[in-house]
């Protein structure tokens, strides 16, 4: 069976969402940032990966090409 560690995606997205919130992000925007960095790379499997995406997706939506 799956390895008990792993949380479940939702609960991964749903916590970072929490963390981006307090960082001052609307939560519509939050769930939309968490989605598309699921969406790129789906074997994250805890929080932090998920964040590290998603600051890498930002960093790359600010910086001109």
């Amino acid at each position: 069976g799956a390895p008990e560690a792993a949380e479940a995606p939702s609960a991964i997205a749903d916590e970072a969402v929490a963390v981006l919130v307090q960082l001052e992000y609307k939560r519509t925007e939050a769930k939309q940032m968490v989605k598309s960095a699921l969406e790129r790379n789906p074997k994250i499997a805890s929080v932090e990966e998920l964040l590290n995406e998603v600051y890498r997706q930002q960093k790359l939506a600010v910086e001109p090409v």
